[in-house]
């Protein structure tokens, strides 16, 4: 379980000092018991829902925004991973972004993140909670749904056929504080 070559790390705005470590978990049998330690806080981290991640830099985009809120006081939500998760959304709505980007307690493929300061990740000992396969990153391209990515970032058929669907998430995940989709 603890294969670090499964895990990914990169640092986020330099002005945070703050770095993000991501890992890609499939098999899970305890996604009930991970969102109930996550919503206590006993669990430090964010878990997505693979089906809505294209790639790691769409989650480390939304990090960054999340990091340099943080840094500057400005999160909009009360904690780091939450206002991550809330990046990551188009909505302005903290519950309803939180419902469509964290784990569900039937969900069986899960994407971990923590945000840390350099060589503190504590990953490994969050992913020795989780009772499911590690592997690596690579597999999203296997767990992404385009279509609920599609309608989830509301991406037009034109956009859908003439841009790379990344970077239209990426687009949108940047200009969300100041443009409404």
């Amino acid at each position: 379980m603890e294969d670090k070559s499964k895990v990914i790390c990169e640092a986020l705005d330099p002005s945070t000092g703050l770095f993000i470590s991501m890992a890609l978990l499939r098999d899970v049998k305890n996604a009930k018991d991970l969102k109930e330690k996550v919503m206590s806080g006993a669990l430090k981290c964010a878990i997505m829902k693979p089906s809505l991640i294209v790639d790691p830099f769409q989650v480390i985009v939304a990090a960054n925004k999340a990091a340099v809120s943080y840094i500057n006081n400005k999160m909009v939500t009360k904690s780091m991973y939450t206002e991550l998760l809330f990046n990551l959304s188009i909505s302005k709505n903290i519950t309803q972004s939180l419902v469509k980007f964290g784990i569900h307690e039937s969900d069986d493929d899960v994407f971990i993140a923590t945000i840390h300061k350099k060589n503190e990740s504590g990953i490994l000992e969050i992913l020795s909670e989780i009772s499911g396969e590690l592997v690596p990153l690579v597999e999203l391209k296997n767990l992404f749904d385009s279509s609920l990515i599609c309608k989830s970032y509301k991406l037009s058929e034109f956009e859908k056929n003439n841009s790379l669907i990344l970077d239209s998430i990426v687009s949108r995940i940047a200009t969300s504080d100041f443009v409404t989709y």
